[in-house]
């Protein structure tokens, strides 16, 4: 903990806090993130964040400023074999989730958060945006056809709008095997892509 005097003869403070094994759920993010050790720098309207678990398999590193009533966000998270379950499905916005209703996903993903921002001010909604990837693995879907072994990658962006949060993505996947009643395919691959305009993919 460091005090001393600023440009104004105001006191000011800048703290280091080295958190071990702690559970993080920042409300505008609302995933917890368990079990994670590094950095906290605290100083007035402002905290840097630098944090991961052991293994080094979930990691989030950004900045939390004040300035007046406004409140800015931004971070980059790292998240390896995450489950693809009903807790991961309900922080999902809503267009997101019609997706996973259509193709009702089992399995683990790595996720790449490049950029996730946030602003929010005293009146008026929140204004948030982010970009990343997912990595698939060993995906499994069970509509429309069940689909076994499913890899591939999935970016995107995601940002607030007037109409609700504009969800655009583009993707590349392989299938090993897909069986259709007596028939068998193999060795399948395809892309697809839908704009944060558009209403269909």
């Amino acid at each position: 903990l460091a005090i001393t005097d600023d440009a104004e003869g105001l006191l000011t403070y800048k703290a280091q806090i080295i958190p071990r094994g702690v559970t993080i759920n920042y409300k505008h993010l609302p995933y917890t993130l368990r079990n994670l050790t590094g950095q906290l720098i605290v100083q007035p309207g402002l905290v840097d964040v630098n944090m991961h678990d052991a293994q080094q398999a979930t990691s989030i590193a950004g900045q939390i400023e004040q300035r007046g009533e406004k409140q800015f966000a931004k971070f980059t998270v790292s998240a390896k074999d995450v489950a693809l379950d009903d807790k991961l499905k309900e922080v999902l916005p809503a267009n997101a989730r019609a997706i996973w209703e259509t193709v009702s996903p089992a399995g683990r993903i790595d996720v790449q958060v490049d950029s996730l921002s946030y602003v929010s001010g005293a009146s008026g909604p929140a204004q948030w945006a982010g970009k990343g990837s997912v990595t698939l693995k060993d995906l499994t879907l069970s509509k429309p056809v069940s689909c076994q072994n499913l890899s591939g990658s999935i970016s995107g962006s995601l940002q607030s709008g007037q109409d609700g949060p504009q969800l655009g993505f583009q993707g590349q996947l392989t299938l090993p095997q897909l069986s259709l009643g007596l028939l068998r395919l193999k060795n399948l691959s395809g892309s697809f892509s839908k704009s944060p305009t558009a209403d269909k993919w």
